[in-house]
């Protein structure tokens, strides 16, 4: 073999290996995009009729006989009941463009390796929609759907959102049997009654990303790694999370809210016309970079809300590069509000702060190892304090933490603009705290 031909074989290994770099690259922390498999198509209508009177027992002989196959719903109006595909694996479902479903229960249920796109869903006056994926599903996505819902009689909307999350019937509910290795994206959606996307408890290593949510009852999105409500809290975390590119708009409580995800990094989102800004409760290990995130009631806050302590509080936590417009969700609170919390990072952040009477730019609140510095803050009407830093209980058992009193706080370099110079500084002996505030 000749040197130039060793040369070549040289070359072409080298380029070999850079494309698998690349590829390993791109998929690396998301799911696997499940049309990497080719399934051989299938029409709805090869299962029986698609006639009103029979598109329920079409779908349901249909969706039986999945495994293996790419289900085609061809371009019509289709009406169902409900409608669980359970224990499937290696599928595809597309739907084609032009049509409508209306469908009061859409379930997949311990599904594997799919995908599942196209699908116009909508909820009615005369039919509210769920959509979840639940328990033990892995890499799978879900992309390219549009989602929306009518009013009700009582002007409610009648779409739920989008779920994913553990079998709440499962005793022993864990990350190996729970929703996993996901992605979820270019989706539309529309008017819910909840959130527009909400991934729950023990749900792990999925993208979100490319959506846009309009219109959410509530917040944009969710990730919640949690069970039970705000009385009955059991913590079960999410964790390798990727939140990245969404368009939120006019949510009727936070654009993205995060409890207790551990490693989680939240890129070039945009948020508009929201009431909460951002809310992270209990996270770790996370980054929040190159947003634009918009409050008008509640501010960016990193907190525990009402949620006891022993839960889990935030910890090493990076906010950097982000525009943000939030308002203190109250007297003595902060626009940028950091409370029980360790190691966090504020860096070169644009931050225009709404007045609220008796209330800050910053307020710090019974958190350790906090730096702030090299951001631009400001206001149109002048707010009453630069800082409020002082020591809080815990806020649902009332109990002080003594452990988590101020100390170690760094803030510099900022740039203030129509800010008070007048700080609030309600802890005892701030002095000793080992704080360097400019």
């Amino acid at each position: 073999m000749s040197i130039n031909e060793n040369n070549t074989i040289k070359i072409v290994l080298f380029i070999l290996l850079l494309l698998s770099l690349f590829f390993w690259k791109e998929t690396k922390g998301g799911a696997k995009h499940s049309t990497a498999e080719s399934y051989p198509k299938v029409d709805l209508s090869y299962y029986g009729s698609l006639e009103p009177d029979s598109i329920q027992k079409t779908f349901q002989r249909a969706v039986s006989d999945l495994n293996g196959k790419k289900l085609v719903v061809p371009a019509r109006k289709i009406s169902l009941e409900k409608l669980d595909i359970k224990g499937k694996n290696h599928f595809e479902i597309e739907f084609l463009p032009g049509g409508e479903v209306n469908c009061s229960q859409l379930r997949l249920i311990d599904c594997q390796n799919f995908a599942f796109h196209g699908m116009n869903l909508k909820g009615t006056r005369e039919k509210f929609a769920i959509f979840d994926i639940i328990g033990n599903s892995y890499e799978f996505s879900i992309y390219d759907c549009r989602f929306d819902s009518e009013k009700d009689k009582d002007g409610q909307n009648t779409f739920y959102g989008i779920h994913v999350r553990a079998n709440w019937n499962m005793a022993k509910r864990k990350y190996e049997n729970s929703p996993r290795v996901f992605k979820i994206y270019n989706n539309h959606v529309r008017n819910t009654k909840y959130d527009g996307i909400l991934v729950h408890a023990h749900c792990s290593d999925f993208v979100i990303e490319n959506n846009v949510v309009e219109d959410a009852k509530c917040i944009g999105i969710e990730v919640e790694g949690r069970y039970g409500g705000w009385k009955n809290t059991t913590v079960h975390p999410c964790k390798n999370a990727i939140i990245r590119n969404n368009t939120l708009r006019r949510c009727g409580d936070w654009g993205i809210l995060l409890m207790w995800v551990d490693n989680v990094k939240v890129y070039d989102n945009v948020s508009k016309a929201a009431v909460g800004t951002f809310l992270s409760i209990g996270c770790s290990n996370m980054e929040v970079k190159r947003n634009v995130l918009e409050g008008s009631k509640k501010g960016f806050e990193i907190s525990q809300e009402f949620y006891k302590i022993e839960n889990g509080i935030n910890a090493n936590i990076i906010v950097e590069d982000n525009d943000i417009i939030a308002m203190p969700r109250d007297n003595g609170r902060g626009a940028l509000d950091i409370r029980h919390s360790k190691g966090i990072q504020v860096r070169n952040n644009r931050i225009s702060c709404l007045n609220r009477f008796q209330s800050a730019c910053i307020s710090i609140a019974s958190s350790q190892n906090v730096i702030i510095e090299d951001n631009q803050f400001s206001a149109k009407t002048e707010i009453d304090y630069r800082f409020i830093i002082d020591d809080v209980v815990d806020p649902e058992t009332k109990m002080s933490h003594p452990e988590l009193d101020v100390k170690n706080v760094y803030v510099k370099g900022n740039i203030y603009k129509n800010i008070s110079k007048l700080n609030f500084i309600k802890v005892k002996e701030f002095s000793s705290r080992n704080c360097n505030i400019e």
